[in-house]
C-alpha cells in the first residue's frame, strides 16, 4: 500500500512538472500579450525589411527614416481600376480625421510603369502630402510584398495586377506592423489615438 502511495505521489509530481514545463516553454509570453494595446487592427510581430527604394520625388527613402512617426502604408499602382482608388478615399477620410499626425504612403507594385513623374502626378492629384514609394528591383519588391504577407499576381494585363487592399500602420511605439484587412477610417483614427497615448 505504501508503494502505491509513493508511485501516485511520483506520478502526480511528474505530471505537475510536465505541465509547468509546458507552460513555461510552450505557452506564449502572456505578459507581452496582455501588454498589447487594445486596438482594432491586427497587431503583428513582424516588420517590413529595409529595401532600396525612392519616393515620388526621386529621393532615396527607407522604412527606418519613414517610421520616425506613424505611417500608413498600402500596396497598389496608379493604373489600378479597383481597390486602389477606394484605398485613396480611405486615406483622404483618415487625413481629414487625424490631420498631420501620420503620413500616408503608397508602395507601387508596378514600378515599371509607375516611374517617379507618374507616381508624383497621381498622388499630387489626390493629396500632395501623400508619399509614393517605388522599389525598382523586382526581386526586392517581391521580398517586400512577402514581408507584408501579400502575393502579387501579374495576370499579364496592364490594368490587372492582383494585390491585397490592406492598409498597414507602422508606429514608432510598436515593434511590429498593424494590419487593417477591412480598412475603416474611423476605426483607424481611434487606434492611432490609443497608440499615441502610450
Amino acid at each position: 500500500m505504501e508503494k502505491r502511495g509513493l508511485r501516485l505521489t511520483l506520478v502526480f509530481t511528474l505530471l505537475i512538472g510536465l505541465v509547468a514545463f509546458g507552460y513555461v516553454y510552450f505557452v506564449p509570453d502572456l505578459s507581452k500579450e496582455l501588454s498589447k494595446p487594445a486596438i482594432s487592427g491586427y497587431q503583428t510581430p513582424f516588420m517590413i525589411g529595409d529595401y532600396e527604394m525612392e519616393d515620388h520625388h526621386g529621393n532615396k527613402a527607407s522604412w527606418s527614416s519613414l517610421s520616425e512617426r506613424p505611417i500608413y502604408l498600402t500596396a497598389g499602382f496608379t493604373r489600378c481600376p479597383h481597390s486602389c482608388p477606394m484605398t485613396m478615399v480611405i486615406y483622404q477620410k483618415l487625413a481629414k480625421k487625424i490631420g498631420p499626425q501620420a503620413d500616408y504612403a503608397l508602395l507601387t507594385v508596378d514600378p515599371e510603369y509607375d516611374k517617379t513623374p507618374i507616381l508624383s502626378a497621381y498622388l499630387s492629384a489626390i493629396n500632395p502630402d501623400f508619399i509614393g514609394l517605388r522599389i525598382g528591383d523586382k526581386a526586392e519588391l517581391d521580398l517586400a510584398m512577402a514581408d507584408l504577407k501579400q502575393t502579387l499576381v501579374d495576370t499579364g494585363e496592364p490594368l490587372d495586377l492582383m494585390h491585397g487592399d490592406y492598409i498597414y500602420l507602422m508606429h514608432p511605439k510598436l515593434t511590429g506592423l498593424v494590419i487593417y484587412t477591412k480598412p475603416d477610417a474611423a476605426v483607424m483614427a481611434q487606434d492611432l489615438e490609443i497608440l499615441n497615448a502610450i
